[in-house]
């Protein structure tokens, strides 16, 4: 998953919402996912200019 915006819908994100993916990983540009479970590979970008 690629995060490009900091949305509300995306910031309500949890572990549940990722299920369904093959391979767990999170590219948040914008630093709004919490910390993820260790099932989850989470990449933190910091806050990317618009």
């Amino acid at each position: 998953m690629l995060i490009l915006t900091d949305h509300d819908e995306f910031k309500q994100f949890t572990d549940e919402h990722l299920k369904r993916m093959n391979q767990k990983i999170v590219f948040d540009t914008r630093n709004i996912f919490p910390d993820f479970s260790e099932e989850v590979t989470y990449y933190h970008m910091g806050n990317l200019p618009d």
